[in-house]
């Protein structure tokens, strides 16, 4: 059992340290360790310095606003009062671009000198973070919105179907509750 337990870790360990979740792991977990608010005082100094080592004023950045206002307004317009299905079919559109960043990144990494116009800026990192912050999160964010309506439109869809299943059984039985009969007529025959 203990070699089974072993070669279990190990695998683990394997996946962790190729998907370079491990190395994250390891040295998130000693950053929050300290305290919560140690925790949260670290995290927001590197938002801090993410958002200082950015120049912001890059015409990308423009053109990627503009992108994300025009999808966020599509987005919007066809689904509002759309059906379930429409609105999945967005959700997959809005994830697949997402999946797609990765080859985004990639290409933005070799082509860098060309996308912005500060010398020797190059945002496209390996690990893809800049990517995921500026593309990714958005568009995950739409995603978000379209399943809360897309639950929301289920709840409503349950409670009229309880309501046309009350209905029913009203009219099937108009005394009240399910398996009683009419009341017998009070009048004697005389």
């Amino acid at each position: 059992m203990d070699a089974f337990l072993e070669s279990l870790k190990e695998a683990h360990e394997e996946v962790m340290n190729a998907t370079g979740w491990g190395a994250f792991f390891s040295g998130e977990g000693q950053k929050w360790s300290m305290s919560p608010i140690g925790a949260f005082q670290q995290f927001r100094k590197e938002v801090a310095a993410f958002i200082s080592a950015v120049n912001w004023w890059e015409p990308y950045f423009r053109y990627l606003a503009l992108f994300h206002l025009t999808v966020a307004v599509t987005v919007v317009l066809t689904t509002w009062r759309a059906s379930i299905d429409r609105i999945f079919v967005v959700t997959v559109l809005l994830l697949l671009v997402v999946w797609g960043s990765s080859y985004l990144n990639e290409w933005g990494s070799s082509h860098a000198s060309q996308i912005f116009v500060e010398k020797g800026a190059n945002y496209f990192d390996p690990s893809g973070l800049f990517i995921m912050v500026t593309l990714d999160m958005p568009l995950f964010l739409l995603v978000l919105w379209l399943q809360a309506r897309a639950f929301l439109q289920l709840l409503r869809l349950m409670v009229v179907v309880k309501r046309n299943q009350i209905k029913r059984e009203m009219e099937k039985f108009p005394c009240g509750r399910k398996g009683e009969r009419p009341a017998a007529s009070s009048k004697k025959k005389t």
